[in-house]
């Protein structure tokens, strides 16, 4: 829709899945949507499906989209991993394995950074690499930790809990 107006500007075709998660691309180009099985990559200006990527569990959760749609990250429902895609091949570029259950992600683009949350620490990875940069400490919550924001430049995260 328009934000200005409130005018439908475009449907985006079914993939027979249910619609779980979707992300717009910064600059606005390409569109994410995941489902119970699968992720899809689509041309905001078009509505042409480009690639679905298929990540073999059940429930994607989460998606985010690099600027242009070069990249796309992907969680799952009780998963302890992201899947990061090439959104120009649709392949599996690397595997992001945490240290608990994933409850949210980030995507730093600008920085090169992913920020994963579960449900006791906030971890910073490299993106290019996967690897873990460091994990935030002194969180101080006695139960979990539920959300996590960033700055628009990346320099600043929070996050929230019990």
């Amino acid at each position: 829709r328009n934000a200005s107006n409130g005018r439908l500007l475009r449907r985006f075709g079914e993939l027979n899945d249910i619609s779980l998660a979707f992300e717009i691309s910064p600059c606005g180009s390409k569109l994410v949507t995941s489902g119970a099985s699968s992720a899809a990559l689509w041309d905001v200006a078009t509505g042409k499906f480009e690639h679905r990527f298929d990540g073999r569990v059940n429930w994607m959760s989460g998606v985010a989209v690099s600027e242009g749609g070069a990249m796309v990250v992907v969680s799952s429902f009780n998963q302890e991993h992201l899947k990061i895609y090439d959104g120009t091949t649709g392949q599996c570029l690397r595997i992001l394995s945490t240290s608990g259950t994933i409850i949210g992600f980030l995507l730093l683009e600008g920085l090169g950074r992913i920020v994963t949350l579960t449900k006791k620490n906030i971890e910073v990875w490299d993106l290019r690499t996967a690897g873990e940069m460091f994990v935030l400490l002194g969180l101080d919550h006695t139960d979990e930790v539920h959300r996590i924001v960033a700055s628009a430049d990346g320099s600043l995260i929070a996050g929230c809990g019990s």
